[in-house]
Order: structure tokens, then C-alpha cells, then sequence
């Protein structure tokens, strides 16, 4: 069972970061993460609540609260009845996924309080007799994406072994943030923590002016456009045949395509992109449930007359690097290399979300998506896969103070197109690769929707 006293905590680093971020502007409803399991089969409301309110309780990080002073926040775990789910029935409207996306539209749209809360939304929408959406959202100072998608996971777990008839029981399955505020604590005061710093400031310290593809930066906006183009299955294959033979990962090909797509734009050989990384490293990887996640400074040179094999190993080779120094956080590198929060410094991203466990909700197979993961700053670029049918689909978000929707969707089909063209021919020039056009013929294409 979980602790069902407070706790008195310092808060981690990351949730620092976000409390600040959330408080240089209250209103924006940016500073969240909300994923949207579709369900493919009947749900049964009883049995799916029980599930989930045996993991919410046990999760401490859903159940967090900010206490102490203002110049000196501390943070409690709440009681394991301070939240609420809703089930709400769309079966009837004429466009039932249209209904639920607007619902979690709107939810989104409201500002969230690390203060006061609510801290996170439930909500399982019920589209017809054999589908159903369950919409977790939950404010960034408490958990991240990796959070949300270790809680779906375990969710399904116990609903399936209640429908089953056996014990329910959560147990362990989430580390305690007692134990990861030591953790990170004994990282910061560690020498390899000061190792990681001067790696950061030799990498950094000489960067090039930042450039994007609008050809001008603004703030994070509180919104988002995004538009994804979904992979035929034979362009799937392709891209993990190349990553296996080459045996590295699809975040760090992607960071390849995206810095060789923004920098024959840009006309820039030497760029800096930001990869989302989950941060969790040692024994309790695949249980650490908290707002740990970073972003890593990506230092690339895609110049015209290199091969494009060898940006793809340039970018896997300091994807290897940096991460052997991820506990080291972007806002602190921010800070020793004294850059105003204004100044862009990783604004483009680009990664890759593959290989998740299929998640199951008894017999039946289950889609993650994810709807929101914090604010866009630039341009994000994310190659993603259904963990249900493991159909791949690239997904570009962008700042709407910078982009519109038609050059969102211009650059998705482009950044499709480089992507097909690098894994089919990784043998030729970075100047040789085509961007005109677009690679989405006989694939699908959505806009604007969340899923």
C-alpha cells in the first residue's frame, strides 16, 4: 500500500525548471502532458476504475503539492483520495472521436495550477460499444511523458488482472520521490556531475547562432500546430532495417534528417537541436515515475558535400556522448553558458518514440497517443509507432507565433520525404538529397486533430 502521510520534500530539478517556466506566464496552458489511450474493444467503467484508482494512489507523483514559503518551496504527497475521474458517454454524436477530442481540447485549454490544482485530469470517454478513450492529463511540474506512459501501462496490468479474477494488487511499481530526490541529490554532489557540466560548456561554448526554419524566433506560444504523416509499412521496414544494420537508434536518424533538412534551408552547416530524452538511468529506469525528463544540446555539421552515411554516424556518435551526460539539465547549461531565457538554444527538436510494449486492456489492443508534451518552442520533429499495429507516422508540432498550419504540413511532407530518400540512399551527398516535393503519396495525412 502507499504512504498515506505527507511528506516533506524538496522538489527535483526539472519540476524547478517547470514551476518557473509556468510562473513567468500563469496563464499559459503549455506547461502539461496529456495522452489519450484508445481502447479497441468494450470497457468495463467499474473494473477500469478500481485499476486506476489502485495506480494513481500508488504513484506518489499524481498525488504532489506544493508547501512552504515562496522562497522556499517544498512539495507533500497528497491524500490518495484528492483526485477525480469522469466517465463521459459520446456514442451518440454523429462524429463520437470528434466529440472526445473536443472535450480534451478544451481540458487542455485550461491553465493549470501547480499550486493549487487540479493537478491532473481523468477522464474515460465511452465512443461506442467497442471503442473507448481514456484522456489522462497532468500538470509537467508533477510528471512527464515517460510518467504518463509507465501509469497507462500499469493501469492496463491491474485492469486485466481484475478482469481476470486475480489480485489487483499495484505493489512497487513506481519509485518513491523520497528516493528520487536523493538520487538526484547524490547526482548534483557526485565529481561525474561536475564532469558533465564542463562537457556541456566545451560542446556549447563556441555554438553557432541559432537558426529555424521561419527565419526569426519568438517565446514559446501556448498553443500548438502539428500535422503527422503516417509511413507505409514498406517505408516502416526500411527505416528500422537501416537503424539495425547500423545498429543505432531511430532518435539519432532523425536528428540527422532534421539537421540536414534545416541546414540546406537555412544554407547552415553547423547547427544546434534539442533531443527529448526520459532521463532515467540505474535501477529504477522502468520505474521512476516523476518530472525527470531533459533535453539534450545536439551539436551537428550536415555540410553539402559530406555523405549523408556519415551525418548519420556524426549524429549517432554525439547522441552516444550526450547521453553520458543527461542527468546534467538544460536550464543549467542555459545558466552556466549565461543565456537569456529569451535566446534560443535548442528551440528545433527532433527524436524518435519507438519499440513501446503493446498496451493491452484485457483481450484487447490499445493505441497511445500523446496530445500534448510541454511547450513548442520552435519546430519539434517526432518519428512515432503505434504500439497497437506498429505503423509509424512522423509528427511535426510547431509554434503558431512563428508558422501556419500550411507550412507545418509542407514540412512534414518534406521531412517525410528526406527521411524516405536518406534511408533508401544513405549513400550519396547531403546536397543530392531531394527536398522538393514530399513523400506522403499513398500514405495518410492528418492535421489538426489530436489523434
Amino acid at each position: 500500500m502507499p504512504e498515506t502521510t505527507t511528506l516533506d520534500l524538496p522538489m527535483l530539478a526539472g519540476q524547478v525548471d517547470t514551476r518557473l517556466a509556468q510562473q513567468r506566464d500563469p496563464a499559459s496552458p503549455a506547461h502539461q502532458v496529456a495522452h489519450c489511450v484508445e481502447i479497441h474493444g468494450p470497457v468495463d467503467a467499474t473494473l477500469f476504475a478500481s485499476a486506476l484508482q489502485r495506480v494513481i494512489n500508488a504513484c506518489e507523483t499524481l498525488r504532489l503539492r506544493v508547501t512552504g514559503p515562496a522562497g522556499d518551496p517544498r512539495q507533500e504527497v497528497g491524500p490518495a483520495d484528492g483526485w477525480s475521474w469522469r466517465m463521459v458517454d459520446v456514442s451518440d454524436a454523429s462524429d463520437s472521436r470528434a466529440a472526445a477530442q473536443k472535450w480534451m481540447r478544451d481540458d487542455m485549454a485550461t491553465p493549470p495550477d501547480p499550486e493549487r490544482g487540479p493537478h491532473i485530469t481523468q477522464a474515460l470517454f465511452r465512443a461506442a460499444p467497442d471503442r473507448y478513450f481514456w484522456y489522462q492529463r497532468v500538470h509537467r511540474f508533477l510528471a512527464d511523458g515517460y510518467t504518463c506512459r509507465l501509469v497507462a501501462a500499469r493501469v492496463g496490468e491491474v485492469y486485466k488482472a481484475l478482469a481476470d479474477a486475480r489480485d489487483g494488487t499495484v505493489g512497487d511499481t513506481f519509485t518513491p520521490i523520497r528516493r528520487l530526490a536523493e538520487e538526484e541529490a547524490q547526482c548534483r554532489a557526485s565529481p561525474s556531475y561536475e564532469e558533465d557540466r564542463r562537457f556541456w560548456i566545451r560542446q556549447l561554448t563556441d555554438r553557432p547562432c541559432p537558426v529555424n526554419l521561419a527565419g526569426h524566433f519568438a517565446a514559446a506560444s501556448r498553443t500548438r500546430l502539428r500535422h503527422a504523416v503516417e509511413l507505409t509499412p514498406r517505408q516502416g521496414r526500411a527505416v528500422r532495417s537501416l537503424t539495425d544494420r547500423l545498429q543505432m537508434g531511430p532518435s539519432a536518424l532523425m536528428l540527422a534528417v532534421t539537421a540536414l533538412y534545416t541546414g540546406r534551408l537555412t544554407r547552415t552547416d553547423d547547427l544546434v537541436l534539442g533531443l527529448p530524452v526520459s532521463c532515467r538511468t540505474g535501477g529504477t529506469a522502468d520505474t521512476a515515475a516523476g518530472m525527470l525528463s531533459n533535453v539534450l544540446a545536439v551539436r551537428l555539421t550536415p555540410r553539402p558535400d559530406q555523405g549523408v552515411i556519415g551525418l548519420i554516424c556524426q549524429a549517432s556518435q554525439a547522441v552516444e556522448e550526450a547521453l553520458l551526460h543527461q542527468r546534467y539539465r538544460l536550464g543549467d547549461v542555459r545558466r552556466d553558458l549565461r543565456v537569456h531565457e529569451r535566446v534560443p538554444l535548442a528551440a528545433t527538436q527532433a527524436g524518435a518514440v519507438l519499440g513501446d510494449d503493446p498496451l493491452r486492456f484485457g483481450p484487447y489492443p490499445a493505441t497511445m497517443h500523446s496530445l500534448c508534451e510541454g511547450p513548442v518552442e520552435d519546430v519539434s520533429c517526432t518519428l512515432r509507432e503505434r504500439s497497437a499495429d506498429r505503423r509509424m507516422y512522423l509528427e511535426v508540432e510547431a509554434n503558431p507565433a512563428l508558422y501556419e498550419q500550411a507550412e507545418v504540413a509542407t514540412h512534414a511532407a518534406r521531412l517525410v520525404r528526406v527521411l524516405v530518400e536518406v534511408v533508401r540512399a544513405p549513400g550519396r551527398l547531403v546536397e543530392e538529397v531531394d527536398l522538393s516535393g514530399d513523400g506522403t503519396s499513398g500514405v495518410r495525412t492528418r492535421a489538426s486533430r489530436l489523434f
